[in-house]
């Protein structure tokens, strides 16, 4: 600050105008071998972790959770770091069907399995309850897999 007031502690106009000349003005810096492109894209999501920890908030439903031993404060965090990969894997697959992740969770919501087994005879069946055209969409292309009966 002392840069812009003289000894009186008067504002030095000039001064303070050649510094406005700068204002808004960004430099990116990296050692990586990515594009400029990348480079500018990988700044302006820097906040990705807040955006997730937004998103456990919201999407996910997760609440305050108040835990004081290492070992649950660590399981904690990394069940929320899952909860993040996961939802960013949904974000990518739904993308072709321009879906946004909510979206997505919105419509499987009512979704269930029903599993029926006979432990003596060995017999196991599990069905997906019936879906509408839009859920069976949404899981054909997260992963074809999923819609499979055993």
């Amino acid at each position: 600050m002392e840069l812009f007031f003289n000894k009186k502690g008067n504002l030095l106009k000039e001064k303070l105008a050649e510094e406005k000349l700068y204002d808004g003005v960004s430099f990116l810096f990296t050692t990586s071998d990515i594009t400029i492109t990348d480079a500018i894209k990988a700044y302006f999501d820097k906040d990705v972790v807040e955006k997730c920890f937004h998103s456990l908030k919201g999407v996910v439903r997760r609440r305050l959770i108040r835990h004081w031993l290492y070992d649950r404060v660590e399981a904690h965090v990394f069940i929320c770091y899952l909860s993040c990969l996961m939802l960013s894997i949904l974000k990518l697959k739904v993308a072709p069907l321009e879906l946004s992740v909510q979206e997505a969770l919105d419509e499987l919501e009512e979704l269930y399995r029903v599993y029926l087994k006979d432990p003596k005879k060995g017999f196991l069946i599990n069905r997906l309850v019936a879906l509408s055209k839009k859920q069976e969409k949404i899981l054909r292309t997260i992963d074809k897999q999923l819609l499979q009966d055993s």
